[in-house]
């Protein structure tokens, strides 16, 4: 069997698309799963996962689509070329197919823009409406030729029922007989060979006049077809066969009309079947928590969270990765039973998955495009060639060894193992050597320590290792970069109860080196999990301090919002003041002119009382004044009393102006704006509305949120379209209830410069979106 063959089959990717296909709606469709094979083109890799995420996007706009009641008529159409005439299933079903084709083209037509590899696998696609709805005014839901099929037909069936009438009058009036009752079995009429009949008792036969059609079961019932029927009964079976002939050549005619059109239907199965398997694959894709993985151009992988599909939610996600670009090996180490074949099963079926088309379960992916995946995984013993288990592999890595380049992924479960450790372990080097030298990405597992030194010595090798729980003796699960693993033999065999002198001499047998590289391993395992345990630490700290400081941020900014509300309030109060105070000392100085004697110097007194009042005002003085009342018009960007935000100018009244701030509106005396920040020059009293003429389209999406977060949003970008000179602003607010629209539109009506506001072309979202056009209020 060639290396890739066997590898696809040793991960499972057949097990994949099988489940996969699952999802698939129709024969065609779930075949197109099932016969997917790994690509090796990058170009071709990411077209079909480009393919995948389109067909996850449009269910999840529209979460039923699929291709309908498509069906796989190939043969029937085949068999309509070459001159068969079908029968009415086979030409229902053909119906079907074609309503299939209609409705899948319309609606990826539609979204054309945003599924752009659906739409050009069924555009060149045909509907044949007109055999669609040749074939379905021609049958009923049961099947039959409506008698509308044909005028022939309709007039034989008219004249059919006419001549079934009138046997049944004729029958009738022989039941109605004198002699009945005495010769029949019973008063009934009922039908044999496709004639009339009335069943006559055995002993009456001979007197009975008529034919014989049929006898019962005991041979007492004889059921005859009195001869004055026979004519009438005649007639009814010539019409029968002349409708017959009539629906045979209708048949006939539709068939004809299929065979032409044979070529075309048989594509709309094939393409059909394509958009039923990459809607699979995104049903798959979605039912497993997956991501589209990005594509490298370069061998080398990264996956982060990454998990057999096989295995569910049990499996620990683990994060590997090989740097781009350059040829490495990882050796992973560890107990048996720790994951170290499940880590490297999922490196290599989630390569083959996604070269197939298929997202990943994983957090995030970046894998390459190999033109090979070799692995070498589980026991292989042949029995017939009498090769033991080590035999068996050999021939295999072997066959990897001369296969192996620089586009090649290899994957190779406990190498070395079968055989004596230390023979093992050098041979296991050598081969990793000659895959590293061929340039191919590696990952293995091993119980060779030999095979740790080597990852830590060779510039091309890693470490890793699967978590061994010494306290529980049981594996973790989790992968573990830059780390060998340890067999923890010792630790298992003194855990269940193994004497302890015999750990101890069994240790003590442990050649230096390696009871070395036990220790060493041991102490960079404690040394690594402090490592953790501070960095969790130190990321909960900082984390605690990042909700500090937005606890504190929000705190001034709101703080901020009063302090100006407060200093609003006191500007405002003060003004009041000073103009009541310089009312008054007008009025003062006005009398004292007017007047003399003891008035006038008590108004004087009054006078020097409001002066000193005035000038102990030192808070009035300080305060910055403005003008009481700005010239500002509708359109103007302004500053207010009392809000930290601009504003923009709605309406403008004698004493009072409309502002809205942000979603807020709210009218405001005129005195209580501080500064405008755009007023136009106003030489004429006449305003016109200019559009915008250049400035690229801008584009929100609100859908699904609250009303006053979209109304925010809509004003900001309003107002950023504005300043970089759009003439369009795309509103997607989605259609649900219509009551978010509404809104955007009462809204966005009111803004002075939207000039005007359209629903979005059909294929563009159609009333889901709000178009406005944009123009600003020039004097």
């Amino acid at each position: 069997m060639p290396p890739a063959d066997f590898s696809a089959s040793r991960l499972e990717l057949h097990e994949i698309l099988t489940r996969a296909a699952s999802h698939a709606t129709f024969e065609r469709g779930q075949a197109y799963v099932r016969e997917l094979t790994p690509g090796t083109r990058v170009a071709e890799v990411k077209a079909r996962l480009t393919a995948t995420a389109q067909a996850r996007w449009l269910l999840s706009e529209i979460p039923g689509f699929s291709v309908g009641a498509a069906q796989d008529v190939r043969d029937a159409s085949d068999a309509a070329s070459r001159g068969s005439r079908l029968n009415p299933i086979d030409l229902q079903a053909i119906a079907q197919q074609l309503r299939a084709v209609r409705l899948t083209r319309r609606t990826l037509e539609q979204v054309r823009e945003r599924a752009p590899s659906l739409w050009t696998i069924v555009k060149q696609l045909d509907a044949i409406p007109k055999l669609e709805s040749h074939i379905n005014e021609t049958f009923n839901e049961q099947g039959r030729l409506v008698d509308t099929a044909s005028a022939e037909l309709q007039t034989l069936r008219l004249q059919q029922r006419q001549a079934v009438a009138g046997v049944n009058r004729i029958m009738q009036q022989q039941l109605q007989s004198a002699d009945a009752r005495e010769l029949l079995q019973e008063t009934l009429i009922t039908e044999r060979s496709g004639r009339q009949v009335v069943p006559v008792k055995q002993a009456h036969q001979g007197i009975f006049p008529g034919i014989v059609q049929d006898v019962s079961a005991s041979g007492a019932t004889v059921y005859m077809e009195p001869l004055v029927a026979v004519a009438a009964n005649n007639r009814v079976r010539e019409l029968e066969a002349s409708e017959r002939h009539e629906i045979d050549r209708i048949l006939r005619e539709i068939s004809s009309e299929v065979g032409a059109s044979s070529e075309n239907i048989v594509s709309s199965v094939e393409k059909l079947g394509a958009i039923d398997g990459i809607l699979a694959c995104a049903r798959y894709a979605d039912a497993h928590e997956t991501v589209e993985p990005t594509i490298s151009i370069s061998a080398g992988f990264q996956l982060r969270g990454a998990r057999h599909p096989m295995l569910g939610d049990t499996v620990v996600p683990i994060d590997i990765e090989i740097p781009a670009g350059g040829s490495q090996a990882i050796i992973i180490t560890g107990p048996n039973t720790g994951g170290k074949t499940v880590a490297l099963k999922t490196v290599g079926l989630l390569h083959l998955m996604a070269a197939c088309g298929l997202h990943v379960p994983a957090t995030s992916a970046r894998l390459a495009v190999y033109d090979q995946v070799l692995a070498d995984i589980g026991d292989e013993q042949s029995i017939e060639q009498s090769l033991s288990t080590f035999a068996s592999h050999l021939r295999i890595l072997i066959a990897m060894l001369r296969a192996a380049g620089p586009r090649t992924l290899v994957l190779a479960d406990e190498l070395g193992a079968g055989t004596d450790p230390t023979e093992g372990a050098a041979l296991g080097q050598a081969i990793l050597e000659q895959w590293l030298e061929a340039g191919a990405s590696i990952v293995v597992t091993t119980h060779h320590p030999e095979l740790k030194l080597f990852a830590h010595h060779h510039p091309q090798a890693r470490n890793a290792s699967v978590e061994f729980d010494a306290a529980t003796l049981q594996p973790t699960y989790r992968l573990v970069m830059d780390l060998p693993g340890r067999s923890n033999a010792f630790d298992i065999a003194t855990g269940l109860g193994l004497d302890a002198e015999i750990v101890s001499s069994a240790r003590a047998k442990l050649d230096t080196e390696f009871r070395d590289v036990d220790g060493l391993i041991e102490a960079l395992q404690h040394d690594r999990q402090k490592l953790s345990t501070t960095q969790t630490e130190v990321a909960e700290e900082a984390c605690r301090l990042a909700n500090t400081r937005r606890v504190v941020d929000e705190r001034l900014e709101d703080l901020e919002i009063e302090r100006q509300q407060v200093l609003g309030e006191a500007r405002r109060e003060a003004r009041g003041l000073l103009r009541q105070a310089r009312t008054a000392l007008r009025q003062a100085r006005h009398a004292v002119r007017k007047d003399t004697g003891s008035s006038a110097d008590s108004i004087r007194s009054r006078v020097r009382s409001l002066e000193d009042h005035l000038d102990d005002s030192n808070q009035l003085a300080d305060l910055p004044s403005h003008p009481e009342e700005l010239e500002i018009a509708k359109g103007d960007r302004v500053r207010i009393d009392g809000f930290s935000r601009e504003g923009l100018v709605t309406a403008v009244g004698a004493h009072e102006a409309e502002v809205a701030v942000g979603a807020v509106r709210a009218r405001v005396p005129r005195a209580q704006v501080r500064e405008v920040l755009n007023a136009p020059s106003r030489p004429l009293p006449i305003r016109k509305v200019r559009a915008i003429e250049a400035g690229p389209p801008h584009e929100i999406h609100v859908r699904g949120r609250r009303v006053l977060e979209a109304l925010e949003e809509l004003d900001a970008s309003l107002d950023q379209a504005l300043l970089q000179g759009s003439s369009l602003l795309r509103v997607v607010h989605g259609k649900g209830t219509g009551a978010l629209r509404r809104a955007i539109r009462e809204h966005a009506n009111e803004h002075p410069c939207v000039v005007d506001m359209t629903d979005a072309e059909p294929e563009a979202g159609g009333s889901g979106v709000t178009v406005l056009t944009l123009g600003r209020n020039l004097g």
